[in-house]
């Protein structure tokens, strides 16, 4: 960890999100995916032939990860679902709340041990309405933590022992 690494960035394109979030790459399609979750807009960037393209989400998508299936899982308002990232259809793994609720999953992203991390946040951003769930890989969930504003930018540490995360308690 003692070596720099001068890199330059680049604009690859320049698509104008409203909220572009979630950047991951898929180790087995090879490509860039990210969000646009106000636009509702799921994003690739194949690197082999410098192509972009994107689909419209049926609903706002806070969180995208790959799926060891393919395509990808994803927070998508109150559910988190497996999503065909070419044709936005979506099979649904679980509901974590009413869907009335004025909530929705902000961010999410899978652990080490491949469970899926989902953290919600309220519409009108109200203190203490978000919190974080875990898909576990036999897909029961198991709320981790309640109470919190807004869940954000999960991580682990190199030796797996703790959950790293921007949480806005």
């Amino acid at each position: 960890f003692n070596r720099v690494i001068h890199m330059s960035p680049e604009i690859i394109f320049a698509t104008q999100n409203k909220l572009g979030e979630c950047p991951v790459w898929h180790p087995l399609e090879h490509c860039l995916y990210w969000l646009d979750i106000f636009d509702q807009k799921l994003y690739r960037y194949q690197t082999e032939n410098n192509q972009i393209s994107s689909v419209d989400l049926p609903y706002l998508t806070g969180c995208i990860a790959p799926h060891r299936q393919g395509g990808l899982i994803a927070g998508m308002g109150n559910t988190i679902v497996h999503l065909n990232p070419q044709t936005a259809e979506f099979t649904v793994i679980t509901e974590l709340f009413n869907k009335n609720e004025s909530r929705r999953i902000n961010d999410g992203k899978c652990d080490p041990w491949g469970r899926f991390w989902a953290g919600t946040m309220a519409y009108d951003f109200s203190p203490g309405a978000g919190s974080l769930w875990r898909l576990n890989n036999d897909f029961s969930c198991s709320l981790q933590w309640q109470r919190l504003s807004i869940s954000n930018g999960l991580a682990w540490s190199l030796d797996r022992r703790r959950l790293l995360s921007l949480i806005h308690i």
